[in-house]
């Protein structure tokens, strides 16, 4: 396996012919199918939204800082005693500081944050003394904002990123089930083709026989001229048969390779053979696999949840609100860096804002209206879901099931097929069959070939249709939901 894909990866190693089976088809597709690409990438960023989701109930630490603040400027400053403005120079360098430490709290949306602040003050200016003075202000607070009457934004937050996030799980599951039915039905259609062609084949070598045989009887004057003119348009129409099928599987086997991503140019064959692999299943056991597994029915729940926050979100936008505001804090102001922290003056502050909506024209009620509408619209997708994926299910469990009394049928019509070309042809050979007679025998041959080379194919592809429906490898009977990648490194 991984010779071959680097031999795919580097071209210049590539050997002159490369067989191709369906197991390495099936992981080279999985590796640079681009739907699969696509799907990992939308995955991955729903994972990072859900992980950020989580991540925003952790500590923040932040620091701000202005080192220096330097301020130049004339102001005017009222002088009381001689009932005039003073116009005074100031030169003021600061250099703050804040650190803050905030928490949220995830059961009632508050946030709880340690706020620290320093600040040192350089001044000089133009009034009193004209002298210099240097101030430190310290403030520490604690402080607790709580929203009241309102839903928990941060929790719906994160319930919407959970959602989104299981939703590109399924979507991931389901893209790679889909690329790889599209990489077996691919194969498998090529391997048809080249079967096929080796059918044509060995009708031709039969007609070629057939003819070559009445050629000898019609020199002999065993059999008349229509009768070895039959056989000699048959021969040539197998010839153009031939010709027909190789062209056919060119086509498939390009196909596959643009599925797979080979340039065309290379050189790549189909194994020697192929066995039918006859995997028995359940029938009473897909629907409930399928019903479990599928995201359509945990997907429609999912939109019918978050369409429910949306109307509330959307309702919320009009609503009453109170904010409660509490505080406490300890600071100081002083020349004196040494005394800075002797002695603070506390700091408090209680405050409940209080938003109460008027009148807005009806615009929410209409917004809410809408979003009532789109949420009622979901349950009848969720309803009806359940009915499209049963129908699905059973008509692929159908197609299963006879997909594989055919080939057990058909199996027998190619050797009973065969044994009447040989009585057919012997008979022909002692002079008591026309041309015309064999030439149907030898149809009947190819045809029974055909069929059940169709049959193999049609029961392998078949069991591709129901993992694919179903999530589920039902040939190595086991969940198709161990695959998806990891972010967390």
């Amino acid at each position: 396996m991984i010779k071959f894909l680097l031999c795919l990866l580097f071209p210049a190693v590539l050997s002159a012919q490369t067989i191709l089976t369906l197991e390495e088809s099936v992981e080279l597709a999985k590796k640079s199918s681009p739907s699969m690409k696509k799907a990992e990438l939308q995955l991955k960023q729903s994972w990072f939204a859900q992980e950020s989701a989580r991540l925003q109930f952790w500590t923040t630490v932040d620091l701000k800082a202005t080192t220096p603040n330097l301020t130049k400027d004339i102001t005017q400053v009222y002088n009381t005693s001689t009932q005039r403005y003073n116009f005074v120079e100031e030169n003021v360098i600061s250099y703050n500081s804040v650190l803050t430490l905030n928490q949220p709290i995830i059961w009632t949306d508050a946030n709880l944050s340690l706020i620290g602040k320093f600040s040192q003050y350089n001044q000089s200016g133009t009034i009193g003394n004209n002298s210099n003075e240097t101030n430190y202000l310290t403030d520490l607070r604690l402080r607790l904002t709580q929203p009241l009457f309102t839903y928990n934004r941060r929790a719906f937050g994160l319930e919407r990123a959970e959602l989104e996030l299981e939703m590109s799980k399924k979507q991931y599951l389901t893209t790679q089930q889909d690329v790889l039915y599209r990489v077996r039905e691919a194969w498998f259609n090529w391997y048809r083709a080249n079967q096929t062609v080796l059918i044509a084949e060995s009708e031709l070598e039969q007609t070629r026989q057939s003819w070559e045989l009445a050629n000898r009887k019609f020199e002999s004057g065993i059999i008349a001229e229509v009768d070895k003119l039959k056989l000699e348009v048959d021969y040539a129409t197998s010839q153009n048969n031939v010709l027909q099928q190789k062209t056919n599987a060119l086509r498939a086997e390009n196909q596959v390779k643009l599925l797979l991503g080979i340039p065309l140019d290379e050189k790549v064959i189909l194994p020697g053979g192929f066995e039918t692999k006859f995997v028995l299943i359940q029938k009473e056991k897909i629907l409930p696999v399928a019903l479990k597994n599928r995201p359509e029915l945990a997907n429609a729940a999912r939109q019918v949840r978050m369409q429910e926050m949306s109307v509330e979100q959307t309702d919320a936008q009009r609503e009453i609100r109170a904010d409660l505001n509490l505080e406490f804090g300890l600071n100081k102001n002083n020349t004196k860096f040494a005394e800075l922290w002797s002695d603070p003056s506390q700091a408090q502050q209680v405050s409940i804002e209080l938003t109460i909506p008027i009148w807005d024209w009806g615009q929410n009620s209409a917004a809410t209206e809408s979003q009532i509408a789109a949420l009622n619209s979901q349950k009848i997708d969720q309803e009806e879901a359940s009915r499209l994926l049963t129908n699905e299910i059973n008509q692929l469990t159908e197609s299963y099931l006879q997909a594989q009394g055919r080939l057990t049928i058909l199996e027998k019509t190619v050797e009973l097929a065969q044994k009447s070309y040989d009585i057919s042809y012997q008979k022909f050979r002692s002079g008591s069959l026309s041309s015309e007679e064999l030439a149907q025998t030898q149809r009947r041959l190819t045809d029974a070939k055909i069929n059940f080379l169709s049959a193999r194919m049609d029961y392998q592809l078949s069991i591709a249709a129901l993992s694919k429906a179903c999530l589920y490898d039902w040939e190595n009977d086991r969940e198709a939901g161990d695959t998806l990648p990891n972010f967390e490194d």
